[in-house]
């Protein structure tokens, strides 16, 4: 008989108050299949993602795994910047915190499968670009409640600051030396909105060896001010979040072609 769940406050917090968050929505027509934003009708990708894939076929990640989407405007889309405002926000911060628990809790599985069956070798955070000093407030919000070893991913102050793919952004702290030959990396962050700096993060880590990347976000951007978002959302509406449900349920992942 399985014993009580150590998340049922959490997970009943969530079920009772999480009805801004909102399940990404299966690859197919109109939705891209690595970030699940959308895509024309007749592509795989949309086309930031195709931009990211071309740049560098093989650094990509092996598996995207937005949690919920964030729609701007709403609940989730504050907490992913009030966590880490200037004035950080300790509800916004429990909120996301309890997000990832279940996640990690109910979808390890996928996790593993994703990155050929075995946990991940190693953790890491996509650093931030805007000179924020000390640790990424979401290495600080994870802690040590992940059982892995941290890669010392740094940004670099060269290349491109915007929001295109970048091969010089990032690069890993050489000391104290870390051997990522063969290992599998589960990369963070908190917002995917082009998913730029966690495709260029990927290929940095690829670049030093790692063989797979899993790439999970907190939030999936969505601009309901723009157009190409409106089916979707229309789509997801009316929906209610499932956390026994993520990206990684039925779907392929990215294409290397």
């Amino acid at each position: 008989m399985p014993g009580p769940d150590p998340h049922a406050h959490i997970r009943d917090l969530i079920s009772k108050h999480g009805h801004y968050l909102r399940n990404p929505l299966p690859a197919g027509p109109g939705v891209c299949v690595v970030c699940r934003g959308p895509a024309g009708e007749s592509y795989l990708r949309c086309r930031p993602c195709g931009d990211h894939f071309r740049a560098s076929p093989d650094g990509t990640a092996d598996a995207v795994v937005p949690i919920s989407y964030a729609v701007k405007g709403n609940q989730h889309a504050h907490d992913l910047a009030a966590y880490k405002g200037l004035r950080v926000s300790e509800q916004s911060r429990s909120r996301l915190l309890g997000l990832l628990t279940l996640f990690f809790a109910d979808h390890a599985r996928c996790l593993m499968r994703s990155l050929g069956g075995s946990p991940p070798d190693h953790a890491a955070v996509v650093p931030s670009t805007r000179g924020r000093p000390g640790p990424h407030p979401l290495r600080l919000l994870i802690g040590d409640r992940l059982p892995f070893p941290w890669v010392p991913l740094v940004a670099t102050g060269r290349g491109d600051e915007g929001r295109t793919f970048d091969r010089d952004r990032f690069a890993v702290e050489p000391d104290p030396p870390l051997d990522l030959r063969g290992k599998t990396v589960l990369l963070l962050d908190d917002t995917w909105t082009t998913g730029s700096r966690m495709q260029s993060a990927s290929h940095t880590l690829k670049a030093a060896g790692v063989a797979k990347v899993a790439a999970v976000t907190l939030g999936r951007h969505a601009k309901p001010d723009w157009d190409p978002w409106l089916p979707l959302l229309r789509t997801i509406k009316d929906t209610r979040f499932r956390l026994d449900d993520c990206a990684l349920h039925g779907t392929p992942h990215p294409p290397r072609s």
